[in-house]
């Protein structure tokens, strides 16, 4: 089990084909690097990775459901202190950075099906 340092993550917050995405980064104890995907209700898990480059910007690699084996990598480029973007299928998406937030969505985002932990 991976328990995150504390429940407070990053959340960015992007407009994709019809449907708010919030894209989730923490850390974990073990010191992981760890990215949850909200998509409208639909919720990744905690899973893939992510890593933060010298500009600003942030690489991650994630997946809609959560599986390991199917990992997309993002790369958020900085436009300004609350603004990124990244492109996606020949898209530009603009990714709003939302803040930290200690409280989540539902008790679910807590504690994962694959025995990953918030608390």
């Amino acid at each position: 089990m991976v328990v995150l340092v504390s429940p407070a993550v990053l959340v960015l917050g992007y407009w994709r084909r019809g449907q708010w995405h919030e894209l989730m980064i923490a850390f974990a104890v073990s010191g992981e690097k760890k990215v949850g995907l909200r998509i409208g209700k639909s919720w990744s898990g905690w899973h893939g990775h992510w890593q933060r480059e010298a500009n600003g910007g942030l690489v991650v690699a994630v997946n809609w459901k959560g599986d390991e084996q199917k990992l997309v990598k993002m790369r958020l480029a900085p436009c300004c202190s609350s603004l990124m973007h990244t492109w996606q299928q020949k898209e530009k998406v603009f990714i709003e950075v939302l803040g930290i937030r200690s409280r989540l969505i539902s008790q679910r985002q807590l504690e994962d099906e694959d025995g990953w932990s918030l608390i």
